[in-house]
């Protein structure tokens, strides 16, 4: 059985190890490094509490939402986190 917890955070937990391969992962340069997947249009939002997200808008499908690629190393283990909302 796969058990999965979501959980928003006013204020995000530090990154473990030390950050790792997401460029720009604070959106503090804008969205350098993010790109769009699928035909959304994506734009840099701040909260009424000051946290900054990026919303997917003039969506079609499911799928259409920011983007990253990453190049993963074998034997290597990830720890990956992120909000859906």
């Amino acid at each position: 059985m796969n058990a999965s917890i979501f959980q928003c955070l006013t204020n995000p937990l530090e990154p473990q190890y030390g950050g790792g391969i997401v460029l720009n992962p604070d959106i503090s340069e804008g969205l350098n490094g993010w790109s769009k997947f699928g035909d959304a249009k994506l734009e840099l939002r701040i909260s009424k509490d000051g946290n900054k997200f990026i919303a997917a808008s003039d969506r079609n499908a499911l799928h259409d939402s920011p983007s990253q690629t990453f190049f993963l190393r074998k034997g290597t283990f990830y720890v990956i986190s992120g909000n859906l909302f």
